[in-house]
């Protein structure tokens, strides 16, 4: 058989291989290796051939600073990547909650007035947030940062802080990775610190004056506030000077990938249009010496004419046409590649790129509620137990938020972050007005009642949720409204903020008694037990608490009770439903339940 006729013979084989995986839809197993190892003579799918068994994982590289700076400065979907959720993190503050309501009167030494929110002034003016925010980036960006404190405690700063003599919270300050080295671990092997950082040498970088002589300074990590990248096996954190890995140098590869894609497709769509030219023996030009110049320049020429003209010239015989190439499936390709960022990120497609994928009919509702969640997450993970170490440390020092001043219990909490939409508080609001039917039809209050409450009329000087009108409910409404949910129905968990507000209540009872903490009912005590007990909620009970809004006007502590809030019915009421974080979650459960169903 000739070199030719197995040329043949090879391809007819590979188009008959090519028709039986067609036809059959599967893939051949190899005799010889095994019916569980997946092979194909033709293709090499399995075998040695297969491109499968040739990709290898790549060691772990840690990018230059110049380069991962470079990705952040130059390019605005990196600083977004990094920048969104460390930023929503702080864009409504935190909010001090006290356990104590008289605190002491903080006055400000420049105008003589009371400082109406010292703790909030306090980090404002040190700039608490901002330094906190920046080393979340930084850590993102290079794989680590720190925050330094610096304390006045009468202590070298190679030295463990001392609690108990705190004088002066002097400064915070921001450093990345390479500023900051472990020198010493702690080394008892049955302490809870065994093989942590003890001690770092701080080795600022200086770009003023005196930059270039840099001295390292011994730091004890009491007095650092640490701030990991994305988590690392511990032989590549050894590699990286102990610390993690950048979010962008991990994702490179993906970004890398996908401004690829669009710069193919922006040059794509830019050379979408294009020209044909058809020239009579064309052939023949092109074989005589010279033609294939002549052609080239003809061309050339044509095109500057028609760039200054609007217009070309031709033969008689010579024909032109303009064409456009498809750009079917582009968007698919592109939502591919965007998805995968998205993904490496942990960012919806909506808020990464504004929009959802092609095709996706929905405004990406899942996918906002899983991105606050994360931002919740990331707020506790990353920002709480640092803010309320440095608060620790402030209210122990003489130029802290009540100078010093012992002030009880307190702690913070984040507000929420996600806004209510028209469509949600319209399906709220349809809800209330069903509960409002069902109320008034059993005689709980008349039209008149939920009419002026619901739209705050004049003559509604207080609402009918005070103790004395909830009183009016009848048992066998009040023993349905504390059931506790089927067990194979859905239930939901109250945030954080609206236990602690419920939980206030109970402390406020245990404290002084039902005789002073007048503010709730049956009803409502047993609410606020289910709230700070932290139990499953029935949709039933979620649609209670979103309709509890009515009652808002009753939320604020009465004048007269400035000093003692527990003494104010509505606003004990108000705590113990959840406060204003427990009330506006039932409302956007309540109205996410509704859309499901």
């Amino acid at each position: 058989m000739s070199a030719s006729q197995d040329a043949e013979s090879i391809l007819e084989m590979e188009a008959r291989a090519e028709i039986i995986d067609l036809a059959e839809g599967t893939i051949k197993a190899d005799a010889h290796m095994g019916g569980g190892n997946m092979s194909n003579l033709f293709t090499g799918l399995g075998g040695q051939l297969d491109k499968a068994t040739q990709t290898q994982w790549e060691e772990w590289v840690s990018y230059d600073r110049t380069t991962l700076e470079a990705m952040y400065s130059s390019d605005d979907l990196c600083a977004k990547l990094i920048d969104d959720i460390p930023d929503e993190c702080i864009r409504k503050g935190v909010e001090f909650r006290p356990k104590e309501e008289t605190l002491p009167r903080v006055i400000d030494p420049r105008t003589g007035h009371e400082i109406e929110d010292p703790v909030n002034a306090w980090i404002k003016r040190h700039g608490i947030l901002a330094k906190l925010n920046k080393a979340d980036k930084w850590s993102r960006i290079y794989g680590g940062a720190a925050v330094i404190l610096g304390v006045d405690d009468g202590r070298e700063a190679n030295e463990p802080l001392d609690w108990g003599n705190i004088k002066r919270f002097s400064w915070a300050t921001v450093v990345d990775r390479d500023e900051l080295t472990p020198v010493k671990w702690y080394t008892n092997w049955d302490a809870s610190s065994f093989n942590e950082i003890e001690v770092y040498n701080l080795t600022p970088t200086l770009y003023g004056p005196g930059g270039k002589d840099r001295i390292p300074h011994q730091i004890h990590q009491s007095r650092v506030l640490r701030f990991e990248g994305a988590h690392a096996p511990r032989d590549v954190m050894a590699s990286n000077n102990w610390w993690g890995i950048s979010l962008l140098a991990r994702a490179r590869r993906r970004i890398e990938r996908f401004i690829a894609v669009e710069q193919s497709m922006a040059n794509v769509i830019n050379e979408s249009q294009y020209d044909v030219y058809y020239f009579e023996d064309l052939r023949n030009i092109l074989d005589k010496t010279g033609g294939t110049s002549k052609l080239i320049r003809r061309l050339s020429d044509m095109g500057m004419v028609k760039g200054a003209l609007g217009g070309i010239a031709l033969d008689t015989k010579d024909r032109h046409e303009q064409r456009v190439r498809s750009l079917a499936g582009f968007s698919d390709l592109y939502d591919r590649f965007a998805q995968s960022i998205a993904m490496a990120f942990g960012e919806p497609m909506t808020r990464l790129f504004g929009a959802a994928p092609s095709g996706l009919s929905t405004d990406d509702e899942s996918g906002r509620t899983w991105f606050y969640d994360r931002v919740r997450t990331h707020q506790e993970t990353r920002y709480a137990d640092p803010l309320r170490l440095i608060l620790e440390i402030a209210m122990r020092a003489e130029n802290g938020p009540y100078r010093g001043r012992d002030i009880g219990a307190w702690d913070l909490v984040f507000p929420e972050l996600e806004a209510i939409d028209e469509e949600q508080r319209a399906n709220i609001e349809k809800t209330e007005a069903e509960t409002d039917q069902i109320a008034i039809n059993s005689g709980i209050y008349t039209a008149e009642e939920a009419r002026r409450n619901r739209y705050n009329e004049p003559g509604a000087e207080r609402s009918f949720s005070l103790p004395e009108l909830e009183e009016e409910i009848p048992s066998e409404v009040a023993t349905e409204e504390v059931q506790a949910p089927k067990a194979d129905a859905r239930t939901w968990h109250a945030p954080r903020a609206a236990r602690e507000a419920a939980q206030r209540v109970l402390d406020w009872i245990e404290e002084h008694g039902r005789d002073e903490v007048k503010g709730m009912t049956q009803v409502g005590l047993a609410r606020a037990n289910q709230l700070a007990s932290n139990e499953p909620l029935s949709f039933e009970t979620i649609k209670r608490m979103a309709q509890f809004e009515r009652h808002r006007k009753n939320s604020k502590i009465a004048p007269e009770h400035k000093g003692t809030p527990w003494k104010d019915k509505g606003y004990v009421a108000w705590l113990g439903w959840g406060d204003d974080a427990g009330i506006r979650w039932a409302q956007r459960e309540v109205a996410r339940e509704l859309e499901r169903r």
